[in-house]
Formats: structure tokens, sequence, C-alpha cells
């Protein structure tokens, strides 16, 4: 059964931390040492937990977190996000996971720094960047990232909205750590900051259209009032679509080295995720919550505990995207309530993976989950190989691929050819790369290796349905009761 969520209250958002007052007293560090996702203080299962310690926060609290299979769209239910009522019917198939109301589908990334041109997002309503835009807020790159926002995705309508944060890498993004530490940053011998920060911030946040937006411990609303459907159709019954999704970022992570948007855990960081309304339908941040996508290869469970409290005890968003551990890319679960999703895009070595955008669709209805859009690989036979990558563009993988055919195509004496090519949704495991640079002798080319890693981006790519309609959304930005974009 789904949790439901509780009693919602007003809270006055906070636009930056400067504003947030130093503990006065030890009973804010008590505060921090006793902290609990119980509703009876009494409950005799309390545990008394250390967000500065988020390894034995989580060995003391992973009894009490929920993990449930997430919500799947299934390929064969694919279409009816995007498409009108008489086709989304069609689609359903009496699937106990299909659902009647319409949806907008998010596609997620993060962690591109500055590798963006080498991502082939499926198409979708919005596109969600978490963070860590470039390596060190490079001009150049934040330059760049508007025009692939702007032209190649907006212009090119493959989606109708871009939403995007910072992270401690988007260095420029942040005014104060900046002006306080750009000479850590700089080449030596520089004696001022290289970068007019002021004039960077501007990259990301002046659209004429209003589609690009760049939030900063700020909202926006995304109207759904035609998302899913074409603009002309009769709609004034549906009380599924007269509801907007309220979408709130967040650049913040607990500190760890000289980097940008970086706070202390416990008390001051509690204040910047106190700031988030809870009435937020999904929540963008940089870093994870504990438990959740946080796990690194060294140093174990990095997320921040008051994060996931307030996620789960007061905010409860049916999506949260975040990304920073590069480890977790593509990780995903499900406490009942909230799916929440690592979009991070690159690998430990800063390569971008094949697979590297999450798909999920929000149903419009606000009571419904949201759920996960599986892909559905075009290539269903090993023979369909030579014949996608020539209409694709993929010259020079096609000899490679048919001679490995031809040495796998034997008969076993029923007339069955067998292969050991990958087909369906099987190419788009982790391994797959690798294995077909070894099977397609790859080895020694380095040319025909970045076109298969080009190749299976575009497959990926390629396995989500097309947008079916021109639609147009309105989006309504609001910054809380103070600018905290600086």
């Amino acid at each position: 059964m789904l949790l439901k969520k509780k009693d919602r209250r007003t809270r006055t958002s906070m636009s930056s931390f400067e504003t947030t007052p130093e503990p006065d007293s030890s009973s804010e560090r008590q505060e921090d040492l006793f902290l609990d996702f119980r509703d009876d203080p009494n409950d005799d299962d309390n545990v008394v937990v250390d967000p500065d310690d988020p390894n034995g926060t989580w060995e003391r609290i992973r009894g009490q977190q929920t993990f449930m299979k997430p919500l799947e769209q299934q390929p064969q239910q694919q279409q009816w996000a995007l498409q009108d009522d008489d086709n989304k019917n069609k689609n359903n198939n009496n699937n106990n996971n299909a659902t009647d109301h319409r949806c907008t589908r998010f596609v997620l990334m993060s962690d591109t720094h500055g590798k963006h041109r080498a991502l082939r997002p499926p198409p979708g309503d919005v596109l969600i960047h978490a963070g860590d835009l470039t390596k060190l807020g490079e001009p150049g790159t934040l330059a760049d990232l508007r025009d692939y926002f702007v032209r190649d995705q907006l212009e090119q309508r493959r989606f109708d909205q871009v939403i995007c944060i910072a992270g401690n890498h988007d260095i420029t993004l942040h005014t104060e750590f900046y002006r306080a530490y750009w000479s850590r940053f700089a080449k030596r011998g520089t004696t001022v900051p290289p970068w007019d920060e002021a004039e960077l911030q501007t990259y990301l946040t002046q659209d004429e259209s209003n589609n690009l937006v760049y939030l900063q411990d700020s909202s926006c609303q995304i109207a759904t009032t035609t998302m899913g459907h074409d603009d002309d159709d009769d709609n004034d019954d549906d009380d599924a679509d007269n509801h907007t999704l309220q979408v709130y970022g967040s650049p913040w992570s607990p500190f760890f080295g000289c980097w940008a948007f970086g706070e202390e855990r416990g008390h001051r960081i509690r204040q910047l995720w106190r700031a988030i309304p809870d009435t937020t339908d999904i929540l963008i941040t940089h870093g994870p919550p504990l438990g959740r996508g946080d796990e690194t290869f060294h140093s174990g469970c990095v997320g921040c505990y008051d994060l996931l409290q307030e996620v789960q005890d007061r905010i409860q968003p049916r999506l949260h995207v975040f990304g920073h551990i590069h480890e977790q890319g593509g990780s995903i679960t499900f406490d009942g309530t909230t799916l929440f999703c690592n979009a991070s895009s690159v690998n430990l070595q800063y390569r971008p993976a094949h697979y590297c955008c999450t798909v999920v669709d929000v149903p419009h209805a606000p009571d419904e989950p949201a759920r996960v859009v599986k892909p559905h690989c075009p290539i269903r036979a090993p023979h369909q190989w030579p014949t996608w990558l020539q209409e694709n563009g993929f010259d020079k993988l096609v000899p490679y691929v048919a001679k490995k055919l031809e040495e796998d195509d034997s008969d076993d004496g029923d007339g069955r050819t067998t292969t050991t090519i990958p087909v369906g949704n099987n190419v788009f495991r982790e391994d797959t790369y690798e294995e077909l640079c070894g099977a397609w002798g790859l080895e020694r080319d380095a040319e025909a290796r970045q076109e298969l890693s080009t190749a299976l981006a575009e497959l990926y790519r390629q396995s989500f349905p097309p947008r079916q309609q021109q639609r147009q959304k309105t989006t309504k930005t609001t910054k809380g009761e103070e600018d905290g974009n600086e």
C-alpha cells in the first residue's frame, strides 16, 4: 500500500544560508543527535543518530526504511503519456501498473561536467539537470550548455521545458564562494578573478521564452492543463489536468573539501532543507539524501540525513532528482511515496554513460505515484544490427558486425542460428559496451570504439516513443519571498 501524505503546513521559505542564525545553545546539537522517522516520540524503536556520521546513521535507521519495487511504465504502455485519450486507452492492455490519468514525462540528467554534447536524451516534456553543469564554472561551458538547452532541445521541440540547478563544481554560480576562493582555481600569478560571476549567472537565467529555468533555492510551477494531449481537446471535466506540478531546486550538499554550495551537516544544512515548500511535487537537489543512491566505493554512504528526514517526514515529493555521486548514476529507489533518482551522467572517470538519462512519468492526478519509463529497444534480432547502424550513419561499425554475424552463423541441427550479439533491452546492460568492443574486435580501432559509444547512446534515445504532438505549456517561475539567486 502506498503511503499517504501528512497534513501540509505553510512554511516561510529562506532565500539563502546567509540569513540562517547560528545555534545559540547546546540544545541545537542535542536536536542533531536525536532525530528519527517515527511519529510517536515515545516509540521504543527511536534511535539516536549523528548526522556527522552518515555511515553510522544509516546503519541505525536503515531498518526503518521502506524499499519497494519502483512502479514501471512498460514498453507497451509508453505511448499513453504522449497521446490523446483514445490512443491512450488502447495501450493500457489491462496492465496493473497502468493508470487512466495523463502524465508529464521528465528526462533526468546530472553531473555532465561540460560533456553534455555526448549525451542524447530521449524525448520528453521536461528535461531536468541536477547540477555540476561544468568542471569549474567555465564561461565557455555555460554558454555552450545554454545553446545546447535552447537550440538543440527546446527549439527542436524535443522538450517544452528545461529546468536546471547548479552543483559543487559550478563555482562561478555561487557568488560568495567564488569571491572568497577564486584564487584556488585560477592559474598561478593571476591577481584578479578571471571571470565575472555576475555575467556568467545570466547565461542560464535570461531566456525570453521562459522555457529555460534556473533554480537556486527557488521554485517553478508546471501547468498540466495542456500536457499529454492536443491543445484543442475538451478537458473541462478532467480533474486530473486541473493541476500544476510544483518543482523546487537547490544546489546544496554537505561540506567536503573546498567546493561551492557546501554546508555543514546538522542544524545549518537543515535550515536550507526546511525552506523547501511542503507542496513540492518534484524536488531537485544536487546532493543525495542518506541511503538513496549515495554510496561511494571508498567512503560508503555520504548522503544527507537531514535531507532524507525532511523529504520523508514533511515534503514527500513524488519525485526526488539528484546527482553528485557518480558511482550511483542510474540508481532508483522507491519508498512508497517518493521515487529517488540519481541522475549522474558520467562515471568516476568522467566518461559519459551510454544510457545517460532516466525517464520518469509523473501522472497529473496528484495521488498517483511517479513511474519509471522502460526503454523498448528497436533491435529485436541480431540481423537487424547492420541495417540499423547503416540507417543511422554508423557505417564504420557495419563490417565489424557483419563479420561477427558470419562467425556466429552456425546450424545446430534444428535450423536455428546462434549468436552472442545482444538484442532487445539486453543491449542496455551496463557491460554491453565492453562486451561489444571485444566481440566485434574493436580493441585496436579507437574511431570505431567512439562510434560504438555514440551508437549505443542514439539507440537508447530511439528506444523511447517520439513526441506525437506539438504542445504548448505555461510555466511560472517563483523565487520565494526573496530572491536567492546571486
